[in-house]
Protein backbone atom coordinates (compact mmCIF):
# COMPACT_ATOMS: atom_id res chain seq x y z
CA UNK A 1 0.00 0.00 0.00
CA UNK A 2 2.91 2.37 0.66
CA UNK A 3 4.98 1.48 -2.42
CA UNK A 4 3.15 3.70 -4.91
CA UNK A 5 3.40 6.91 -2.80
CA UNK A 6 7.08 6.19 -2.19
CA UNK A 7 7.74 5.76 -5.93
CA UNK A 8 5.88 8.98 -6.70
CA UNK A 9 7.82 10.88 -4.01
CA UNK A 10 11.13 9.63 -5.38
CA UNK A 11 10.07 10.69 -8.87
CA UNK A 12 9.34 14.24 -7.71
CA UNK A 13 12.69 14.43 -5.89
CA UNK A 14 14.41 13.21 -9.03
CA UNK A 15 12.63 15.92 -11.05
CA UNK A 16 13.68 18.65 -8.60
CA UNK A 17 17.30 17.47 -8.63
CA UNK A 18 17.36 17.49 -12.44
CA UNK A 19 15.86 20.99 -12.48
CA UNK A 20 18.62 22.28 -10.21
CA UNK A 21 21.32 21.10 -12.64
CA UNK A 22 22.51 23.60 -15.25
CA UNK A 23 21.12 22.85 -18.76
CA UNK A 24 24.58 22.34 -20.26
CA UNK A 25 25.51 19.82 -17.54
CA UNK A 26 22.35 17.65 -17.72
CA UNK A 27 22.66 14.08 -18.89
CA UNK A 28 20.44 12.59 -21.57
CA UNK A 29 18.37 10.77 -18.95
CA UNK A 30 17.84 14.00 -16.99
CA UNK A 31 16.71 15.84 -20.12
CA UNK A 32 14.24 13.05 -20.96
CA UNK A 33 13.03 13.02 -17.35
CA UNK A 34 12.41 16.79 -17.39
CA UNK A 35 10.35 16.42 -20.55
CA UNK A 36 8.32 13.36 -19.55
CA UNK A 37 7.65 13.78 -15.84
CA UNK A 38 5.50 16.96 -16.12
CA UNK A 39 3.17 15.21 -18.57
CA UNK A 40 2.99 12.11 -16.36
CA UNK A 41 2.27 14.32 -13.34
CA UNK A 42 -0.50 16.14 -15.19
CA UNK A 43 -2.14 12.91 -16.38
CA UNK A 44 -1.93 11.39 -12.89
CA UNK A 45 -3.46 14.46 -11.23
CA UNK A 46 -6.23 14.58 -13.82
CA UNK A 47 -6.97 10.89 -13.22
CA UNK A 48 -7.14 11.42 -9.44
CA UNK A 49 -9.45 14.40 -9.94
CA UNK A 50 -11.69 12.39 -12.28
CA UNK A 51 -11.93 9.47 -9.83
CA UNK A 52 -12.80 11.77 -6.91
CA UNK A 53 -15.35 13.72 -8.96
CA UNK A 54 -17.06 10.52 -10.07
CA UNK A 55 -17.04 9.27 -6.49
CA UNK A 56 -18.61 12.53 -5.28
CA UNK A 57 -21.32 12.14 -7.94
CA UNK A 58 -21.88 8.53 -6.78
CA UNK A 59 -21.03 7.20 -10.21
CA UNK A 60 -18.33 4.89 -8.86
CA UNK A 61 -17.24 3.55 -5.49
CA UNK A 62 -13.49 3.92 -6.17
CA UNK A 63 -11.83 6.95 -4.57
CA UNK A 64 -8.50 7.04 -6.46
CA UNK A 65 -6.47 5.16 -9.10
CA UNK A 66 -4.21 3.80 -6.35
CA UNK A 67 -7.15 2.22 -4.53
CA UNK A 68 -8.43 0.93 -7.85
CA UNK A 69 -5.09 -0.78 -8.51
CA UNK A 70 -5.17 -2.33 -5.02
CA UNK A 71 -8.76 -3.48 -5.50
CA UNK A 72 -10.15 -1.41 -2.61
CA UNK A 73 -13.60 0.14 -2.67
CA UNK A 74 -15.06 2.91 -0.49
CA UNK A 75 -18.65 1.97 0.30
CA UNK A 76 -21.20 4.17 2.00
CA UNK A 77 -23.50 2.40 4.44
CA UNK A 78 -26.58 4.39 5.27
CA UNK A 79 -29.56 2.93 7.15
CA UNK A 80 -32.63 2.76 4.97
CA UNK A 81 -36.18 2.95 6.21
CA UNK A 82 -38.81 0.70 4.68
CA UNK A 83 -40.84 2.62 2.10
CA UNK A 84 -44.08 1.83 0.37
CA UNK A 85 -43.66 0.66 -3.21
CA UNK A 86 -46.20 3.22 -4.52
CA UNK A 87 -44.10 6.18 -3.31
CA UNK A 88 -40.76 4.73 -4.45
CA UNK A 89 -40.33 7.00 -7.50
CA UNK A 90 -41.37 10.13 -5.62
CA UNK A 91 -39.00 9.42 -2.78
CA UNK A 92 -36.11 8.87 -5.19
CA UNK A 93 -36.79 12.15 -6.93
CA UNK A 94 -36.93 14.00 -3.62
CA UNK A 95 -33.71 12.37 -2.44
CA UNK A 96 -31.97 13.30 -5.70
CA UNK A 97 -33.20 16.90 -5.42
CA UNK A 98 -32.02 17.16 -1.80
CA UNK A 99 -28.61 15.73 -2.65
CA UNK A 100 -28.03 17.88 -5.76
CA UNK A 101 -26.77 21.01 -3.89
CA UNK A 102 -24.24 18.94 -2.00
CA UNK A 103 -22.97 17.32 -5.17
CA UNK A 104 -22.67 20.70 -6.89
CA UNK A 105 -20.82 22.08 -3.87
CA UNK A 106 -18.33 19.19 -3.84
CA UNK A 107 -17.79 19.46 -7.59
CA UNK A 108 -17.16 23.21 -7.29
CA UNK A 109 -14.73 22.59 -4.44
CA UNK A 110 -12.70 20.09 -6.46
CA UNK A 111 -12.63 22.39 -9.51
CA UNK A 112 -11.36 25.30 -7.41
CA UNK A 113 -8.79 23.10 -5.72
CA UNK A 114 -7.51 21.80 -9.04
CA UNK A 115 -7.36 25.34 -10.47
CA UNK A 116 -5.34 26.58 -7.50
CA UNK A 117 -2.94 23.66 -7.77
CA UNK A 118 -2.50 24.18 -11.53
CA UNK A 119 -1.71 27.89 -11.14
CA UNK A 120 0.96 27.09 -8.54
CA UNK A 121 2.61 24.29 -10.52
CA UNK A 122 2.03 25.13 -14.19
CA UNK A 123 5.48 26.71 -14.63
CA UNK A 124 7.15 23.57 -13.27
CA UNK A 125 4.94 21.11 -15.15
CA UNK A 126 5.05 22.67 -18.59
CA UNK A 127 8.12 21.90 -20.75
CA UNK A 128 10.74 24.62 -20.66
CA UNK A 129 10.83 26.76 -23.80
CA UNK A 130 13.61 29.23 -24.23
CA UNK A 131 12.44 32.67 -25.30
CA UNK A 132 14.38 35.15 -27.33
CA UNK A 133 15.37 38.30 -25.54
CA UNK A 134 13.59 41.27 -27.15
CA UNK A 135 15.85 43.92 -28.65
CA UNK A 136 16.39 47.03 -26.54
CA UNK A 137 14.41 50.12 -27.47
CA UNK A 138 16.22 52.77 -29.52
CA UNK A 139 17.89 55.44 -27.41
CA UNK A 140 15.96 58.68 -27.10
CA UNK A 141 18.02 61.82 -26.91
CA UNK A 142 16.64 64.36 -24.39
CA UNK A 143 16.99 67.33 -26.79
CA UNK A 144 16.18 65.77 -30.14
CA UNK A 145 12.85 67.60 -30.50
CA UNK A 146 13.97 70.97 -29.09
CA UNK A 147 14.64 73.72 -31.63
CA UNK A 148 15.82 77.27 -31.04
CA UNK A 149 14.72 80.43 -32.86
CA UNK A 150 16.85 81.46 -35.81
CA UNK A 151 19.65 83.87 -35.07
CA UNK A 152 20.18 86.90 -37.30
CA UNK A 153 23.03 85.27 -39.20
CA UNK A 154 22.02 81.60 -38.72
CA UNK A 155 21.99 79.32 -41.76
CA UNK A 156 19.71 76.60 -40.34
CA UNK A 157 17.46 75.96 -37.33
CA UNK A 158 19.82 75.06 -34.45
CA UNK A 159 19.20 71.99 -32.33
CA UNK A 160 20.39 71.45 -28.75
CA UNK A 161 22.74 68.52 -28.10
CA UNK A 162 22.85 66.30 -24.97
CA UNK A 163 25.95 65.97 -22.83
CA UNK A 164 27.71 62.58 -23.18
CA UNK A 165 28.16 60.37 -20.13
CA UNK A 166 31.91 60.36 -20.72
CA UNK A 167 33.15 63.80 -19.65
CA UNK A 168 36.20 63.51 -21.95
CA UNK A 169 34.07 63.47 -25.13
CA UNK A 170 32.95 66.45 -27.17
CA UNK A 171 29.14 66.68 -27.33
CA UNK A 172 29.26 67.88 -30.96
CA UNK A 173 31.58 65.34 -32.62
CA UNK A 174 31.27 62.58 -29.97
CA UNK A 175 35.05 62.13 -29.91
CA UNK A 176 37.75 62.82 -27.35
CA UNK A 177 38.13 66.58 -27.02
CA UNK A 178 41.09 68.07 -28.86
CA UNK A 179 42.15 71.69 -28.36
CA UNK A 180 39.30 72.28 -25.83
CA UNK A 181 37.33 75.49 -25.53
CA UNK A 182 34.44 76.71 -23.34
CA UNK A 183 31.11 78.12 -24.44
CA UNK A 184 29.43 81.06 -22.73
CA UNK A 185 27.62 78.59 -20.44
CA UNK A 186 30.86 76.89 -19.33
CA UNK A 187 30.59 73.63 -21.31
CA UNK A 188 33.75 72.28 -22.98
CA UNK A 189 33.94 71.25 -26.66
CA UNK A 190 36.54 70.87 -29.34
CA UNK A 191 37.52 74.36 -30.45
CA UNK A 192 36.87 73.76 -34.19
CA UNK A 193 33.50 72.11 -33.44
CA UNK A 194 32.41 74.94 -31.14
CA UNK A 195 33.48 77.68 -33.58
CA UNK A 196 31.60 75.99 -36.43
CA UNK A 197 28.43 75.59 -34.35
CA UNK A 198 28.51 79.17 -33.05
CA UNK A 199 28.97 80.59 -36.53
CA UNK A 200 26.08 78.49 -37.87
CA UNK A 201 23.62 78.68 -34.93
CA UNK A 202 24.76 81.65 -32.83
CA UNK A 203 24.12 79.93 -29.49
CA UNK A 204 25.55 77.52 -26.91
CA UNK A 205 25.09 73.91 -28.13
CA UNK A 206 23.74 72.73 -24.74
CA UNK A 207 21.76 75.62 -23.22
CA UNK A 208 20.87 77.59 -26.34
CA UNK A 209 22.14 80.81 -24.81
CA UNK A 210 23.01 83.32 -27.56
CA UNK A 211 26.73 83.80 -28.16
CA UNK A 212 29.25 84.49 -30.90
CA UNK A 213 32.84 83.52 -31.57
CA UNK A 214 34.16 86.29 -29.29
CA UNK A 215 32.59 84.58 -26.28
CA UNK A 216 34.59 81.37 -26.79
CA UNK A 217 37.31 80.81 -24.18
CA UNK A 218 40.26 78.61 -25.04
CA UNK A 219 41.65 76.20 -22.42
CA UNK A 220 45.43 76.14 -22.41
CA UNK A 221 47.22 73.05 -21.12
CA UNK A 222 49.55 73.70 -18.21
CA UNK A 223 47.82 76.88 -17.01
Amino acid sequence: HGVLPWIWLRSELRFRDATAVAPVERSRFERLWLRGFPWAHTVSSAAVFAYQALYALEVTDVWSPALHALGLRVVRRMPEQPRPEAAELRVRLLDAARGLPGKVMWLTFYVLQFTQWWRQRRDALQPHRSQRVPPPPPPVLPYQDVYLPLAADAKATPRLVPLPLDRTLCALCQRVRRNPALSCSGFAFCYPCLVRHVRDAGCCPVTGRPMDALHIRRIRDGL
